[in-house]
């Protein structure tokens, strides 16, 4: 495998890291909004659906 293509292996893995703990962080923010006021789960629902 040349240099460049272990660089390039590198780089995707920490940019594929970077996406995914980028979402984990997104994801506990809108549950700790989610509990601030109080929604029930059926309206945590309806808002992630209307997310999509």
């Amino acid at each position: 495998m040349s240099n460049q293509q272990t660089a390039f292996n590198v780089i995707s893995n920490l940019v594929a890291d970077f996406i995914a703990n980028e979402y984990n962080s997104s994801r506990q923010i809108d549950q700790l909004v989610y509990k601030l006021y109080g929604l029930t789960e059926q309206e945590m629902e309806i808002v992630e659906k209307n997310l999509e």
